[in-house]
C-alpha cells in the first residue's frame, strides 16, 4: 500500500502532522488479489476436458505448493456436461488436504501448467499440478465440499491456504449410474505476501 501526504507548498511527504496534531495522509488501496495479479503473484490452472466414465469418486486435480510462501486458493470454476446414464446430474465436489504422495493422481496424473494471471509477468510458480482422471479417490483430509447440479459452469467456493510444501486435491463423485460425463476445472490462487 502506498501512502502519500501533501504539504502546504505542494510537495509530497510520507505523512504530515497539522497544527492540531492530526496525521494527514492520502492513500490508494487494493485488494490482496488485485495486488497479487498486478505484481505477478496470482496464478490459475486449467484441466481441460476430463471424461469421467463411472460413478466412482475420482481425483481430478492435484496441486502442490513448492513456492517461497503459502498460497491462498480463492476459488474453483467447475464445468460439467450432462451425465450419460446418470440418475441425475448432481456432482459432489470435494477438496482434500494432505494428499499422500503415493496416491494415483500424484504418481500417474498428467502435468498441468501454471498460468500467471498477469500476462506480462515473467514470474513462474514453483509447484506441481496434475490432472486426472485418477483410477481412485485420494487419501487425505476433506476440507470443503459442495453437492450441486453442474449442468452449467458454476463457481465452487474453495478458499483454502496451502502452506509451503503442502498440497490440495479435488475429487468428484458423479451421479449414480454415470457412464460418461465431461468436466473441466479452473483453480485460481495467489502467493500470500509475507507481512
Amino acid at each position: 500500500m502506498r501512502i502519500e501526504g501533501v504539504s502546504n507548498d505542494g510537495g509530497l511527504n510520507i505523512a504530515k502532522v497539522n497544527k492540531e496534531g492530526q496525521l494527514k495522509t492520502r492513500s490508494v488501496t487494493a485488494t490482496e488479489i488485485e495486488n497479487s495479479v498486478a505484481s505477478g503473484d496470482a496464478f490459475q490452472v486449467y484441466t481441460g476436458v476430463i471424461n469421467l466414465t463411472s460413478s466412482a469418486k475420482t481425483a481430478v486435480l492435484y496441486l502442490q505448493n513448492d513456492d517461497v510462501s503459502d498460497i491462498l486458493v480463492t476459488g474453483a470454476t467447475i464445468g460439467a456436461g450432462l451425465s450419460t446414464g446418470g440418475a441425475n446430474n448432481s456432482v459432489l465436489v470435494e477438496a482434500v488436504g494432505n494428499t499422500a504422495t503415493s496416491d494415483d493422481i500424484v504418481q500417474n496424473g498428467t502435468d498441468v501448467p501454471f498460468i500467471n494471471r498477469n500476462g506480462g509477468a515473467a514470474r513462474q510458480f514453483v509447484g506441481v499440478c496434475r490432472k486426472g482422471p485418477s483410477t481412485s479417490a485420494v487419501n487425505g483430509v476433506p476440507v470443503s465440499g459442495a453437492l450441486s447440479d453442474y449442468t452449467v459452469e458454476q463457481q465452487f467456493e474453495l478458499t483454502n491456504i496451502i502452506s509451503k510444501g503442502g498440497n490440495l486435491a479435488i475429487e468428484v463423485t458423479p451421479p449414480a449410474g454415470n457412464t460418461g460425463m465431461n468436466m473441466t476445472i479452473t483453480v485460481s490462487f495467489h502467493v500470500i505476501e509475507a507481512v
